[in-house]
């Protein structure tokens, strides 16, 4: 098996390579950071860790209410607790749905039970 270089493709490994050839073993994460900070820079965006974009990814699935079985697999956690554990503060509304729920299957029973329509 190749190194780092032969697993990526495209400017980011022709940049590898030329680090590689002209200043020796460069490590893939610092270019991978050089790189990351380049592009959120060009975007007008904060700084932030690129392992940031996995979690903020988890959090914009989950808020409209994407499976989390479906999270799970895209962040390839090998339980589905893992994912729910790290990610719950997301779905706080989800609560407060079931309640509504349960609320209307309740009142929905009270009044087929009392014969109202």
């Amino acid at each position: 098996m190749g190194g780092p270089s032969s697993r990526i493709s495209g400017s980011a490994a022709s940049a590898l390579k030329r680090a590689d050839a002209s200043r020796g073993a460069t490590r893939f994460g610092t270019l991978q950071r050089r790189l990351f900070k380049k592009a959120l820079r060009r975007a007008q965006l904060p700084p932030q860790r690129f392992h940031d974009l996995r979690h903020a990814a988890a959090s914009l699935l989950l808020a409209p209410r994407v499976n989390p079985r479906v999270v799970m697999e895209i962040l390839g956690h090998s339980q589905i607790s893992l994912s729910l554990n790290t990610y719950s503060h997301v779905m706080p509304e989800l609560q407060h749905d079931a309640a509504k729920l349960m609320n209307a299957l309740l009142t929905k029973h009270e009044h087929d039970a009392s014969g109202a329509v």
